[in-house]
């Protein structure tokens, strides 16, 4: 009787272990998982410069910013946007045209910062800028300069918050 008590013990106790093995397993591969996740979002996340001189001719001015938007791909969430050297007249910035959705206005020479993902631009999509009744403090530019998130399509969930593992 004893002989059977020990090999139950044996076999139960080599269940449970086995059992625990698989469950530490499973926890391990999720955290690797969790680290190539990350590490494959860190390298698909970089921060890009914009900017451009805009030249003015009788008041008025218009130029794609470089890079003109993200690329295929890719968005981009504005972080900053700056125009400076004018003294009158009003700066805006487009997507795609300027018929199409007005970013922000300058009513005067300004620096804009926007939190994390609320001024996106879609893959393929381009800033625009225009000015009129431009009044330039020197020479005929005004200058527009600025910062973007740029990052790979897949992390927008992550970007905005709404993805938080990626295992």
């Amino acid at each position: 009787m004893t002989a059977e008590i020990d090999a139950s013990a044996s076999v139960s106790l080599a269940a449970s272990l086995n059992g625990l093995a698989a469950v530490v397993g499973g926890l391990c591969q999720r955290m690797d998982r969790e680290v190539q996740h990350r590490q494959q979002a860190n390298q698909a996340f970089r921060q890009v410069s914009i900017g451009k001189g805009m030249a003015i001719t009788a008041g008025a001015g218009s130029v794609h910013l470089e890079p003109h938007g993200p690329p295929p791909g890719y968005f981009w969430s504005i972080r900053r946007l700056t125009a400076y050297n004018y003294s009158a007249g009003t700066v805006t910035a487009f997507v795609d045209s300027t018929a199409g959705e007005p970013l922000v206005a300058f009513p005067a020479s300004a620096v804009f910062t926007f939190g994390k993902g609320e001024m996106l631009i879609h893959p393929s999509s381009s800033i625009l800028v225009t000015g009129t009744s431009i009044t330039p403090v020197t020479g005929s530019y005004v200058y527009l300069w600025g910062s973007a998130d740029q990052f790979e399509s897949w992390l927008l969930p992550w970007y905005m918050g709404a993805q938080r593992d990626g295992a």
